[in-house]
C-alpha cells in the first residue's frame, strides 16, 4: 500500500509578487519558470531609498550668536504682532512706529498707584 499525502491547499490572499502558480504537491508558490517561492527570503524593496541626511539639532547659543552675526546694528528689533492704530511704519533708528506724517506715537503712561 502506497502512501500518499493529501494536496496541500493553497492559502488565502494574493500570491506573492511573480510567483503566480500555487504547487499542491509540494505546497508552495511556483514562478513562471518553476523556482519555488521561499516565504522566509526578505522581500524585495519596492524602490531603492537614498539615506536619509541627519541633521544635528543647533543649541541655543548656537541660534543666539546667528542671531547676533546677522543683525547689523542698524536699530531696535520691530515688536511681535500688529503696529499700532494709525502708525504702520516701524523706525528702527528710534525704535518707535510713525505715521505717514512721520510722527513718533505718543508713549503710553503708567496709571498712577492707587490710593487706598
Amino acid at each position: 500500500m502506497v502512501d500518499t499525502e493529501p494536496p496541500k491547499q493553497r492559502p488565502r490572499g494574493r500570491p506573492p509578487k511573480g510567483f503566480g502558480t500555487w504547487d499542491e504537491v509540494d505546497g508552495v508558490f511556483r514562478n513562471d519558470v518553476g523556482e519555488a517561492h521561499d516565504p522566509a527570503a526578505p522581500a524585495a524593496p519596492k524602490s531603492p531609498k537614498a539615506p536619509k541626511a541627519v541633521k544635528e539639532p543647533k543649541s541655543t547659543v548656537e541660534k543666539k550668536k546667528k542671531a547676533e552675526a546677522a543683525d547689523d546694528g542698524s536699530g531696535a528689533k520691530r515688536p511681535r504682532g500688529r503696529s499700532p492704530k494709525g502708525y504702520p511704519n516701524w523706525d528702527a533708528e528710534a525704535g518707535v512706529f510713525r505715521n505717514e506724517a512721520g510722527e513718533a506715537q505718543e508713549p503710553k503712561q503708567a496709571s498712577p498707584p492707587h490710593a487706598a
